[in-house]
């Protein structure tokens, strides 16, 4: 799912993902990404020169020792003040595994043994009772001693008959594993979810995160074409995780269909978002990828 490079940025590397996932024909066989149930994460380290690589530790996180079950390995940073390796996965509620997912964290010394491991459940916040948690995007802060997970919660809205909805998620996470703090966004838009795959720290201290936001249409199947139309979402906080701004940057007027998938913060100050889009680039493709700066908070 994920590779970085390791504490020899010029000999090493450092790779995270699953193993032993459910296939469709066991259980969500119109829904891939979920096939994660039922694996474990993994971790894996590699050194290299010029003539050849070499494994120096291959393993499944051992859940035993942690109360709750580790899933899907889905991004790693390599903290050098701390030396260690950060890695971001899903988890279940406890040890017995049951889905739905939530957010978690384990960090890694460098020779593999675990310093800690956490999960960051979903919760009620602002009123919004969650139940699933999902964890697909990691930063390491650049002021030091943290690291900010993003990604989205879904909840039960009880405004449209308790119909799924996904509100945006960034937590900052300490370097011993707590929580400073956990900020949440939910659309005011009617039926709309907010998904949110990248997140990177700013100049400021703060951090940017990018979302797809849209309406999703087997949920929704009266509302008009616009709103099952995705567009491209960001949002910023500064360094305590207050809210600065959200903006969506394409629109859904002309039924385009697009998504933040990554976001970088440049030198100047500006911001690259790496978009997923269905209607950029050449038509007979059905899908590409574009790239969209943004200037300073725009």
């Amino acid at each position: 799912m994920c590779v970085a490079l390791g504490e020899d940025p010029e000999h090493s590397f450092f790779g995270t993902g699953f193993v032993n996932g459910w296939n469709a024909s066991r259980t969500f066989p119109d829904m891939p990404m979920f096939l994660v149930e039922g694996s474990s994460t993994f971790v894996a380290k590699i050194t290299y020169d010029a003539k050849k690589m070499a494994v120096v530790y291959d393993q499944v996180l051992d859940d035993t020792q942690v109360g709750f079950r580790r899933f899907q390995g889905m991004r790693v940073v390599y903290d050098s003040s701390e030396k260690m390796y950060v890695v971001s996965h899903t988890t279940s509620f406890d040890d017995t595994g049951v889905f739905p997912p939530q957010m978690g964290m384990t960090a890694l010394n460098t020779n593999g043994t675990v310093r800690w491991a956490r999960r960051f459940d979903a919760g009620t916040v602002g009123g919004y009772n969650g139940f699933s948690s999902h964890p697909y995007a990691l930063a390491l802060d650049s002021a030091g001693g943290g690291y900010v997970i993003g990604g989205h919660v879904v909840f039960d809205d009880p405004a449209i008959h308790n119909i799924e909805r996904c509100q945006g998620r960034m937590i900052r996470v300490d370097s011993t594993g707590h929580v400073t703090w956990d900020t949440r966004w939910v659309s005011a838009q009617k039926d709309t979810n907010i998904e949110c795959y990248g997140v990177q720290g700013t100049l400021d201290g703060g951090f940017i995160m990018t979302c797809g936001t849209g309406v999703e249409p087997e949920l929704h199947p009266v509302d008009p074409q616009y709103l099952k139309t995705w567009m491209v979402l960001a949002m910023r906080v500064d360094s305590r995780g207050k809210k600065l701004w959200m903006h969506n940057f394409t629109t859904n007027a002309d039924l385009q269909n697009n998504a933040g998938e990554y976001i970088v913060a440049t030198r100047e100050g500006e911001y690259a978002i790496f978009v997923d889009s269905q209607t950029w680039g050449p038509a007979s493709t059905g899908g590409n990828f574009g790239l969209m700066k943004l200037t300073k908070d725009f």
